[in-house]
């Protein structure tokens, strides 16, 4: 009896230490959990100095001015127009633009000779001569025999 007494007894120290052992293991767990919230509330508060709510709010702002400026000018010219005013006004600035006096058309072609050869930036010719290809066949080509050809040469290569 005595023995079993002891037995119970050390079977509750060992049940106690597990308990001690889980509850340690728990708290580590805990603590590291708490020391990556930390972290993160750092790195979070570091953004947020680069950052600002006012900042964003701008930002998006500008985006969607740009996307909505982008939209507009695709859709002119994919010719959508929202209403029939808009449509007359631009149908009567392209004739305005293209039925320009012949004076005027005389005017822009003797400013554009006027321009300095300095002023225009053309691309470099080339220096070498041009490549001659050799003539293209005119004769069918039997691919079937040449296909043979190649499979002979190649087997003949690996022997």
């Amino acid at each position: 009896k005595y023995k079993e007494k002891q037995i119970e007894n050390i079977n509750d120290q060992l049940l106690t230490v597990f308990n001690m052992i889980d509850k340690i293991e728990w708290e580590s767990i805990n603590i590291k959990a708490m020391n990556a919230l930390k972290e993160g509330t750092e790195a979070l508060n570091s953004l947020h100095r680069q950052m600002s709510a006012e900042d964003v709010e701008i930002l998006l702002q500008e985006s969607a001015d740009s996307i909505e400026m982008e939209n507009e000018i695709s859709s002119l010219l994919m010719g959508k127009f929202d209403n029939e005013e808009e449509l007359s006004e631009l149908n009567s600035e392209l004739e305005a633009l293209m039925g320009g006096t012949e004076t005027e058309i005389n005017t822009n072609k003797t400013v554009s000779n006027n321009l300095k050869s300095d002023e225009i930036s053309l691309p470099q010719v080339p220096n070498n001569p041009v490549v001659v290809l050799p003539p293209v066949p005119t004769n069918n080509i039997d691919v079937k025999n040449i296909e043979k050809e190649e499979d002979n040469t190649n087997a003949a290569i690996l022997l």
